[in-house]
């Protein structure tokens, strides 16, 4: 039995030899000439819709190329729109949270205990 062929050179190469097979021997040729003929036609249409299958990756790999090019304009875009807000709202306005912005707070002043204020007025502190 032989050796069934997977990859599309493989099949194609296979039916090329078959049908080439067919066309030499005179009897297979007039005898078999339906099936021959029929799968001359397949492997027109296999090598068609192969053809549109590479063209189609090659149309998504483009697809594909162009939705990164958006993507980098639309960041770019993004960054100066929230940049022109920023501009017109103020850096300090709350309301540039809206915008995905941080506007610029105040510090916030650390709490202080009770060893930190008797150090500072001066007096010193008994450590146990």
């Amino acid at each position: 039995m032989a050796k069934i062929a997977t990859s599309f050179a493989d099949i194609v190469h296979d039916w090329e030899l078959l049908i080439q097979a067919a066309n030499d021997n005179e009897s297979v040729k007039t005898g078999a000439r339906v099936q021959r003929e029929a799968l001359e036609e397949i492997l027109a249409a296999l090598r068609a819709s192969k053809a549109t299958q590479d063209s189609c990756a090659a149309q998504r790999q483009q697809a594909t190329q162009q939705v990164n090019e958006r993507i980098d304009e639309g960041r770019e875009m993004a960054r100066r729109l929230r940049g022109a807000v920023k501009a017109i709202l103020g850096t300090r306005n709350e309301r540039l949270v809206q915008f995905r912005v941080a506007p610029i707070r105040g510090r916030r002043r650390r709490v202080t205990s009770a060893n930190e204020t008797a150090t500072t007025s001066g007096e010193p502190v008994a450590r146990v």
